[in-house]
Parts: structure tokens; sequence; C-alpha cells
């Protein structure tokens, strides 16, 4: 359950400020309701769990598995080298078409859908982006099979 936000930008974010500010969260909603508390998986995190694990006993951390997802989808990204290609690959389709006026039109006239640029630091985001591509792929093959298209890329060459 979300319980609030915080602005923290000025704040030197190390354990004992991430600990402090969870365990007044707790105090808050009654650390007799509190089970679990998830953050990401970066160590700063981790050590305040185990100020707050020390603090109360029956509340344990849990790393976010939405960030585990995407630490694993990045190492996938990185390292198998057809995926990388392929990705980069869709980056430079999406953006071609996207940063040209007249063949962003030409791709809505054969898809109700966007075509998706990914977020650099989700990594989740490359699959998502290949996704939708797959989506649209009758849109992306019929638009460039027009004599409209094939007469722009003939004056933008």
């Amino acid at each position: 359950m979300f319980i609030k936000a915080e602005d923290c930008s000025e704040e030197v974010k190390d354990a004992q400020y991430i600990a402090d500010v969870i365990i007044k969260a707790i105090e808050q909603i009654g650390p007799n309701k509190v089970a679990q508390v998830i953050t990401d998986n970066a160590s700063v995190c981790k050590a305040a769990s185990l100020i707050i694990e020390g603090r109360y006993d029956h509340i344990f951390w849990t790393p976010c598995i939405v960030h585990n997802l995407n630490l694993i989808l990045e190492e996938i990204d990185k390292n198998v080298s057809w995926i990388k290609e392929l990705t980069g690959e869709a980056r430079e389709i999406i953006k071609f078409i996207t940063n040209h006026h007249q063949s962003q039109a030409i791709f809505r006239e054969y898809s109700e859908l966007e075509l998706l640029k990914l977020a650099e630091t989700r990594y989740a985001s490359n699959f998502v982006m290949l996704h939708r591509l797959v989506e649209v792929k009758h849109a992306l093959v019929s638009m460039v099979v027009i004599q409209l298209w094939i007469e722009w890329r003939q004056v933008n060459s």
C-alpha cells in the first residue's frame, strides 16, 4: 500500500536517512500493522533495511521484484548479442519514423497504435518496444510499399 511521498531531493540519501523516513512511516501507521518493507536493490536501501529490521524484529525487507526483473532484462539486453542487435535496429526504425513528420503521418494512416520510444534506464522498455513493433508489423509493412512512401524516400534520401 502506498502511504506517502516525500521530497528528498536536497537530502543525502544514506542508509540512516532512508531508514528514518521509513521508520517515521511505520510509526505513523503503527508497527504492529506493518510486516514488510519493499525498496529497490541499492546497497543503501539494503543497509537501511538492516536498521529497520534491527528495530522491528517482525518487519522484514524485500527487494523490489520489478527492479530485479529490470536488472535481469538489462543483463540480457547487454549480453545476448542478437537481442542487443535487434533492439538497436528497432530503436533506429522508431527514431527514423518518429523524427520525420511525413513518415509519422504515413505510419498513422495504417496504425491506431503509436510507436513506443524506450526509457534508457528501464531495460524492460526494450522488450515493450519490441512487442509494440510486432503489434504494428502490418502497418509498418503497408506503409513502406505505397507510392507516397517511395516518392517521399526518393526526395529525402
